[in-house]
């Protein structure tokens, strides 16, 4: 089962009940706006270019933080892909292939100009198929109501998503201004600009996630293994460590021998199973690092013949 959840790209998904309303509530928002304006210069024919702006507006709302819903691949995004298809639109007469043209070159302009944003794909298509209303716009397509409303959506997200600091939009906002805790307890990243840069340039894949936001993942997930397992420098020879579980799950290790190396392969310890549920008078051998991620706690006997945590 869990093979074919990653199959299909099911993933869970840790956000809570109000963060899913607010995306709700922003997407309402945006879309009654510009839908408005679309129906102003377009008339019948707003609602092929409201479907592309849909997107943008999920996009902003429920992935604020992501990059493809940044304000400069919002609006680069929409007016490239614009731009694009209105030139496919006037210069070529079968609309089959114009069409195609469309999307592919919106693509690409967005790619070299840094603004992948997957909605541009049916803007583009929308001035080659989106009917007579928008064919006589011409040119002016790309500013009405194409520019116009990508800077609507840039509007509300920032309006409406600054009520709640955990989702400022742009994401600049929300560092600067909404994870000052989350900083405190970060340290320096252990990769550097480059390091990150070679890493995607060797995927050779578009990754959407900046290296703001990647620094700090890594640095929360560390900050997280840390308080919940102990650095395998904490290892000591004599000492007792404890899996943190209670009842039969509990388990006791004592460590008796080690083999101190700087390989952290052939660094290793050798323990037995001593406290209350479970005693062994056999050994086993690991890593001093597959031991630290074992053990949650060091922990000591007390006279009541009872294991309380050291740390």
């Amino acid at each position: 089962m869990k093979a074919l959840l990653k199959f299909f790209g099911i993933e869970p998904n840790t956000t809570s009940h109000a963060e899913k309303w607010v995306s709700a509530l922003g997407g309402f928002a945006g879309i009654l706006a510009t839908i408005t304006v679309c129906q102003y210069f377009l008339g019948s024919d707003a609602y092929i270019v409201v479907a592309s702006l849909g997107a943008s507006a999920v996009l902003v709302f429920a992935l604020p933080h992501v990059s493809v819903s940044q304000p400069w691949s919002l609006v680069m995004g929409q007016l490239i892909s614009a731009m694009v298809g209105v030139m496919c639109a006037k210069t070529m007469a079968d609309p089959v292939l114009a069409a195609a043209l469309a999307v592919g070159g919106a693509t690409l302009g967005m790619y070299y100009l840094r603004c992948i944003h997957p909605p541009g794909g049916a803007t583009a298509l929308a001035a080659v198929i989106g009917g007579a209303n928008i064919d006589a716009l011409g040119y002016q397509y790309v500013v009405t109501p194409i520019l116009i409303n990508a800077l609507l959506l840039v509007s509300l997200a920032i309006i409406i998503n600054f009520a709640f600091k955990w989702r400022r939009y742009p994401v600049y906002l929300s560092n600067l201004l909404g994870n000052k805790h989350i900083k405190e307890e970060t340290h320096t990243s252990m990769f550097s600009s480059e390091d990150l840069q070679d890493a995607m340039k060797q995927l050779d894949l578009y990754v959407d996630i900046n290296e703001e936001d990647f620094t700090r993942l890594v640095n929360l997930a560390v900050n997280n293994y840390k308080k919940s397992h102990l650095l395998p420098t904490e290892i000591q020879l004599g000492h007792y460590y404890s899996n943190g579980k209670t009842d039969d799950e509990r388990e006791i290790r004592l460590v008796v021998d080690e083999s101190v190396n700087k390989d952290p392969a052939k660094d290793k310890v050798i323990y037995k199973i001593a406290g209350e549920q479970k005693q062994s008078t056999s050994s086993a051998v690991v890593t001093r690092v597959q031991f630290a991620r074992w053990a949650k706690h060091e922990v000591r006997k007390m006279a009541d013949g009872k294991w309380e945590n050291i740390n």
